[in-house]
């Protein structure tokens, strides 16, 4: 009796079973979650961060910005501030439309990546401007509150 063919069938039938598992691996990770799964959930959590962040900024005061602002915000928290502040006083702010690209968790972080459009208007002459860019926000659980911990990218607020 040959054993050959039995052999090959044995090592295509384990081929074909890593083949699968590798493949599964692969997919993308939206394509293995249901609707209702966590990753809507972080989606919701960092369009909610970045909408109240945007809400404080509209109706800017320096303390309120402070309260939303990490103690421990990365890299120097006073010159962000004092650029927001210079953004928002530097014109008059007419809309500003951030929108969601991405949202990222680790633990106590989550990281918002988006695009966005900003309209203002100069206070010497009233000319109006349309600015747009990409940044991300990484907010940090600090005991129970999501605070602004870090900004990269084209940061909205503080352009004009």
């Amino acid at each position: 009796m040959n054993k050959r063919p039995f052999i090959q069938r044995v090592m295509a039938l384990g081929v074909a079973v890593l083949m699968v598992g590798v493949l599964n691996g692969c997919a993308p990770q939206s394509a293995l979650q249901s609707p209702d799964t966590p990753m809507k959930d972080e989606y919701a959590l960092g369009k909610g961060l970045l909408n109240d962040v945007f809400s404080v900024y509209r109706n800017y005061t320096r303390d309120s910005f402070d309260r939303i602002v990490s103690r421990d915000f990365n890299p120097v928290r006073s010159e962000f501030a004092n650029g927001v502040e210079r953004g928002f006083y530097g014109a008059r702010q007419i809309d500003l439309y951030p929108i969601v690209d991405s949202v990222v968790t680790n633990k106590d972080l989550v990281s918002v990546s988006f695009h966005w459009e900003k309209k203002v208007a100069t206070y010497t002459g009233g000319n109006y401007k349309n600015l747009t860019g990409r940044a991300e926000y990484v907010f940090r659980n600090e005991t129970g509150t999501w605070r602004l911990y870090r900004v990269g990218g084209d940061d909205p607020m503080v352009m004009n």
